[in-house]
């Protein structure tokens, strides 16, 4: 009874050990931000937080459009804005700056959503890109903000969306 009852735990421990490892990448800042795990609009919506929630369409759409890990995009925003709920500018969840320095404005969270992720892809992930060090977080990190601790909180929130997407099925 009780070696039966034992090897059913052990089972079950193993079944969440090998569901965890295909959910959630192991280091998010080595994972290539051009590729990303295939989630549902609902999935993603129990992942995020605060104002970032309801634009999980969107982060999926614009993921999809650019060819940008969303969970990535999303991350970034929640990092940048606290979850969307503070801004430099009008809808600018990432503190997107212009030319002569002064912090962008956009139409909506949705316009700057998608302006995000075409820079992103377009200066940061394409071999030709201004910025182009790699396809990963650490990669990223090196022009986008050079503190490495930046790219470990990012990797933390990408966890954490993942771990709250987990936790929600």
């Amino acid at each position: 009874q009780g070696e039966l009852r034992m090897k059913k735990l052990l089972c079950k421990m193993l079944c969440v050990l090998m569901l965890a490892t295909f959910a959630i990448p192991a280091d998010a800042s080595a994972a290539n931000l051009l590729a990303s795990e295939p989630l549902t609009v609902e999935e993603l919506e129990s992942g995020l937080l605060y104002d970032l929630k309801p634009l999980a369409a969107v982060y999926l759409d614009a993921g999809a459009m650019y060819g940008v890990d969303p969970v990535f995009l999303a991350a970034k925003d929640a990092e940048e804005s606290g979850w969307g709920r503070y801004t430099a500018a009008p809808n600018n969840l990432g503190g997107w700056t212009s030319d002569d320095g002064g912090y962008m404005s956009f139409g909506s969270p949705e316009d700057y959503i998608y302006y995000s992720a075409e820079k992103m892809r377009e200066l940061y992930l394409e071999e030709d890109g201004r910025y182009y060090n790699g396809p990963s977080l650490s990669d990223v990190c090196v022009a986008y903000n050079g503190n490495p601790e930046w790219a470990e909180h990012i990797e933390s929130i990408m966890d954490d969306i993942y771990w709250r997407i987990e936790k929600a099925e």
